[in-house]
């Protein structure tokens, strides 16, 4: 049951969190940890070291139904739009070159709610940048390969927790020229083709070598415990994911564009603080008995 309570908590955590510039991953990171320590699903399978970060992949599938069910109709479109495609296409490439050979360490960092708070920080510096930002006017249709590549650039710090993805993506939009709409619209189309590399390289590539190659789930997925008990929480996080997603997509994303970014930077600033605190001063508060 623990396991089922987790998954339902973080899928509502992600289903919130992945369409605000404040990290999801930040927050998946540091509330697993806390519900790990507090649930006991964190020492119920020692040698289970990487299942947070599959759960975080997991439950960014999710997210991705969401963003492919509420935008279906404007990726169709882009059929219609070759080069905004093409645009699409550079950011991605940009962001994959860059990101993938970091695989290693950004997973690794997943197990570091400090790594996490101090990504917050940075996150706030770039929404501080963002803020400051007036009179960027281009649209989408006037964007070139300046502000594909420079949206691309800042898209590879994303996968460190606490470094929010649409944060540097929006940041980066506005400070190639982009109005804070279109910066934003913007960011939520690459977000499905970055969630989705994601999800091919940790989740769809490892079950294909179990396949294919008649690998065990210990050897597909180094460091996870995948059982009965296991798989069904996952799952059951994707979904919650999913539906919290699809009631809160819209609003979220209009919050993002109509409200100044100095609410997020004291979010932003007042978590990390808390969280650092926590690290510091009491590591073991919530370690039950």
């Amino acid at each position: 049951m623990a396991y089922y309570v987790e998954a339902i908590l973080l899928g509502i955590l992600q289903g919130i969190a992945e369409f605000l510039p404040i990290s999801s991953d930040g927050h998946l990171a540091v509330f697993g940890k806390l519900l790990g320590e507090w649930l006991g699903t964190g020492s119920i399978n020692p040698e289970d070291d990487n299942r947070l970060f599959l759960m975080v992949i997991v439950l960014h599938l999710g997210s991705l139904a969401t963003l492919l069910v509420v935008y279906w109709k404007d990726l169709l479109g882009l059929l219609q739009k070759p080069r905004l495609l093409g645009w699409i296409v550079l950011s991605t490439l940009v962001t994959g070159v860059l990101a993938i050979g970091f695989k290693k360490a950004f997973r690794d960092m997943f197990n570091s709610p400090t790594i996490a708070a101090l990504g917050w920080l940075v996150t706030a510096g770039f929404l501080w940048w963002a803020d400051r930002i007036r009179g960027t006017t281009l649209t989408l249709e006037e964007m070139g390969w300046k502000q594909a590549v420079g949206v691309g650039l800042l898209q590879a710090l994303a996968p460190a927790p606490g470094v929010s993805r649409s944060g540097t993506t929006i940041t980066a939009g506005l400070l190639t020229g982009l109005s804070r709409a279109e910066a934003t619209r913007y960011s939520f189309l690459i977000a499905i083709p970055a969630i989705t590399g994601a999800v091919v390289l940790e989740v769809v590539k490892p079950l294909m070598g179990m396949l294919l190659k008649g690998q065990s789930a210990a050897e597909a997925f180094p460091g996870v415990v995948l059982n009965s008990t296991t798989i069904p929480p996952l799952i059951v996080g994707a979904v919650v994911s999913f539906l919290v997603g699809l009631v809160c997509l819209r609003w979220l994303i209009a919050f993002v564009v109509q409200r100044s970014l100095r609410s997020f930077i004291i979010y932003l600033v007042v978590m990390a603080g808390l969280t650092l605190a926590w690290q510091f001063f009491a590591p073991g508060l919530f370690v039950t008995a």
